[in-house]
């Protein structure tokens, strides 16, 4: 199966409603496949791709920053049972509440794998669509290095704060557990 239909297939099935929000991998194509490709197709190749990394960026920042509010919206409530259980209170008479946050750490747990796994699948669009660009125009590397090195210091390719909630996550999990 080709990658494009691929990468298609794969945004319907996780979140078809952030499907605006992925790279437009078809669109790029269609800019690479002008013939002959001249500086202008090659300006407005770098224009789009450019536009299609803020995109991706400002989607993931916004996602990033819903997440961790509501994180810290649950490391609250997780903090009031841990006063609650060290005044004395057992955790069985907890219980209720307890299953409450369980279930939004187990939500919000998914909600991150889901995001991470949308920066992956845009830098291997962005990754597929470098390689067919530099093999397009005999490049050989000439754009995919750079713009992918550019790639690899945007926020949603490092995703560090991603990475630490869900190892927060976790380690709240094991607590309540």
């Amino acid at each position: 199966m080709k990658f494009g239909k691929e990468f298609r297939i794969r945004i319907e099935e996780i979140l078809p409603a952030w499907r605006d929000n992925y790279l437009c991998y078809k669109t790029l194509k269609k800019i690479l496949k002008r013939f002959p490709f001249t500086d202008d197709v090659e300006h407005r190749f770098l224009l789009r791709l450019h536009q299609e990394l803020g995109k991706i960026n400002d989607f993931y920042v916004d996602e990033e920053e819903e997440l961790v509010i509501k994180f810290q919206d649950l490391n609250a409530r997780i903090e009031r049972v841990r006063e609650i259980i060290r005044s004395g209170t057992r955790r069985t008479e907890l219980h209720d509440v307890i299953i409450r946050i369980l279930i939004d750490f187990f939500n919000i747990q998914a909600e991150l794998v889901v995001l991470k796994n949308y920066c992956f699948l845009n830098y291997l669009g962005l990754t597929k669509i470098l390689k067919k660009h530099d093999k397009r125009t005999g490049g050989g590397g000439s754009l995919r290095i750079p713009f992918i090195h550019l790639v690899r210091q945007q926020p949603y390719f490092t995703a560090e704060p991603l990475t630490q909630l869900l190892q927060d996550c976790e380690a709240n999990l094991a607590f309540l557990l």
